[in-house]
């Protein structure tokens, strides 16, 4: 008269949980039936599927982990009805064209490096919530072997085509490669060759000038092509500008931190023609030498000027005229009648040497830079005029006369006609 047992059992109703898996895991059910343990890093399924389980149910991860010791009772549904499989993920990122093959590299235990931007990151919108990371999965490769059935790493990347790009280069800049293998970096005037390249990098590429600026602690990774590689040498210049005989040694007042003058020519516009367009500006560097060094391997300047001869000219003076190098070293100016120096030294100044009458009228705010020749070289003394001409016994005496401000007559004979013979072309009309 036993009841049915039956009558004291309450079914629940059938589990209709699934947990979404990847598209290529495993068949649960027969991973199971071939007693396959779930790796000690597999999310766990009893957190998982706590929403569903009775509170009797035993703990599903113990399970999994030891399928032999663990039969599943013959009754129970099969493990696959409680997996739903996502869809094949077809997301890929771009990586560079030298970039090595990812799937060898795990393969070999090669971890990716310190500074590899997150791959974690790059693929955050595709992976699921329980998807290990993958940074620590690819700088530890021997510890985070894949799962099988894993698809090869490979299918989720693009190489970009190989860089097609150079830089235009001084005909004598430094070798890239040794230069960067030996930890040399470039200096802080350098320009920026991040921006220069900027065109062609990937979003992704550490900042080229950073690394360029300390070698030692961004080392390049051993796929990436060589430096050189990306560098165009243009001909060297074979330009020079004309300078004075006189002029200093160029390389000896770099050398010496001695900057050229406010007055100086520029030189920045004198070799505009042949300067890249990168190059610094010539005359912020030459008027301060001490903090712009020129960088190693740099032509000598010298090489790029051509001394004129030595000027082989003097103008013509008269007996008694004042010695010039001490006037002007007096700051004595000469007077606004002075013949023009200028006109008479056109023949023989070079196209930017300053106005020399506006130097000559105003000494102490033009001074003559230490190298230039005496002024004094430039001019020849003609002889003493010995020539006298007769006048009448009674004839005023013309020095008292002109000391006076007396004028002489309209009548009175020319004499500078009667002088003409013994004047020089400048003299001015008597």
């Amino acid at each position: 008269g036993h009841p049915p047992m039956s009558r004291y059992l309450n079914r629940r109703a059938a589990v209709s949980f699934t947990v979404p898996v990847s598209s290529f895991h495993e068949n649960v059910t027969t991973a199971f039936a071939n007693n396959q343990p779930i790796s000690s890093t597999h999310p766990s399924v009893q957190t998982l599927m706590a929403s569903v389980l009775s509170a009797t149910h035993p703990n599903v991860d113990q399970i999994l982990r030891n399928p032999a010791a663990n039969p599943l009772p013959s009754w129970h549904p099969p493990l696959h009805r409680f997996t739903s499989q996502r869809s094949a993920v077809q997301f890929t990122t771009p990586v560079g064209a030298y970039h090595p093959d990812a799937d060898a590299s795990f393969a070999a235990g090669t971890p990716i490096s310190n500074i590899h931007p997150s791959v974690h990151n790059l693929f955050a919108s595709v992976l699921s919530p329980t998807h290990p990371n993958l940074d620590a999965i690819l700088r530890d490769p021997v510890n985070n072997p894949f799962p099988v059935g894993h698809p090869p790493m490979s299918q989720f990347m693009r190489n970009r085509p190989p860089v097609n790009f150079t830089v235009s280069v001084a005909s004598f800049h430094d070798n890239v490669t040794t230069r960067f293998a030996n930890n040399v970096s470039i200096s802080s005037t350098h320009p920026s060759v991040q921006t220069l390249m900027a065109s062609v990098l990937s979003v992704t590429h550490p900042n080229v000038d950073q690394i360029l600026r300390n070698p030692a602690a961004n080392p390049l990774p051993s796929w990436h092509p060589d430096l050189e590689h990306f560098v165009l040498r243009r001909s060297a210049v074979q330009f020079t500008t004309p300078i004075g005989a006189y002029h200093p040694d160029i390389d000896v007042s770099f050398a010496a931190g001695t900057p050229i003058s406010n007055v100086h020519p520029s030189i920045h516009s004198l070799f505009a023609a042949v300067l890249s367009p990168t190059h610094p500006n010539i005359d912020v560097a030459l008027r301060d030498p001490a903090n712009n060094p020129l960088p190693s391997g740099h032509p000598p300047m010298s090489q790029f000027v051509a001394r004129r001869v030595p000027v082989n000219f003097t103008v013509s003076v008269a007996s008694f005229h004042d010695n010039v190098t001490s006037a002007f070293a007096n700051n004595l100016s000469i007077s606004p009648t002075h013949p023009s120096v200028q006109t008479l030294m056109a023949s023989v100044l070079s196209s930017t040497h300053p106005d020399v009458d506006q130097i000559l009228r105003n000494p102490a705010a033009n001074p003559i830079p230490s190298w230039h020749p005496p002024l004094d070289q430039y001019t020849a003394r003609r002889t003493a005029v010995s020539f006298t001409t007769s006048i009448g016994a009674y004839h005023p005496d013309a020095d008292d006369s002109f000391a006076a401000g007396t004028p002489i007559s309209s009548a009175h004979p020319s004499v500078h006609g009667l002088f003409s013979a013994v004047l020089s072309p400048t003299h001015p009309n008597l």
